[in-house]
């Protein structure tokens, strides 16, 4: 039973916002009236062309209409014959096409391209990709090409620096050379505060300094078969 709170309007039909809930399994409506029971949907064929046995009985053809061509005037022939009779102005062709007429020509209509007889041998299309040689790429010859060709050029390159270098050497001579020529400068000693400058060591285990000089010789010469990072440690060849 259907139960509804106020008065049913015609407006609650046409109105798709006012319609109950979709049910189940049903297409929701659209509130839009349909023709009655003796209404036919579709296009009527008013054409009667016999159907199907009048298309089986015989073929029909279409009669092929050979279209009038217009002829149009040849105007490049009459200004050949306005330029034959003297007339060189613009006006005096003008005149001269207004006053004279020659035998027309059929109308080509607007220009196409020309069109050119093709080869009988000439293939269309897109050429075809080469196979990959797989071979040659798990061999990885590709790369050796390629380490080779730059190795080539960088040869090539070389040489080419090097003839540079000849072509545009300058021989130096005394006077360059002394021009040239800065003298050895002893580096700063390192930083110090002014207060420990003037002080002296307090150890010193060498009585001379050519006895440190000897000594730090000789650990030079034994750091090769001593251990450790500085060539410190114990002796490590027997």
């Amino acid at each position: 039973m259907d139960w509804r709170v106020g008065t049913v309007r015609e407006s609650m039909v046409t109105n798709m916002l006012l319609q109950k809930r979709t049910e189940a399994g049903k297409v929701r409506t659209r509130c839009y009236s349909l023709p009655g029971p003796e209404f036919v949907y579709g296009i009527l064929n008013t054409a009667r062309d016999g159907g199907v046995p009048e298309a089986i009985g015989h073929w029909d053809s279409i009669e092929s209409k050979a279209f009038p061509r217009k002829m149009v005037r040849d105007f490049i022939a009459l200004n050949q014959d306005a330029i034959s009779e003297g007339l060189v102005k613009p006006i005096e062709h003008y005149y001269y096409r207004k006053t004279h007429d020659r035998q027309r020509c059929i109308d080509k209509g607007p220009p196409t391209f020309r069109t050119f007889p093709l080869p009988p041998d000439m293939t269309f299309g897109i050429p075809v990709r080469p196979s990959t040689p797989i071979y040659d790429v798990i061999e990885h010859k590709f790369q050796d090409v390629w380490v080779q060709e730059q190795r080539l050029f960088d040869k090539a390159r070389l040489a080419a620096h090097k003839e540079k270098i000849r072509l545009g050497r300058v021989y130096e001579t005394r006077s360059s050379l002394l021009r040239k020529y800065e003298p050895p400068t002893e580096p700063p000693p390192l930083w110090q505060l002014p207060r420990f400058q003037k002080v002296c060591a307090n150890l010193d285990t060498f009585p001379t300094n050519n006895d440190r000089r000897r000594a730090f010789s000789a650990r030079k010469v034994e750091a090769v078969a001593r251990g450790g990072e500085r060539g410190l440690g114990i002796y490590t060849i027997g």
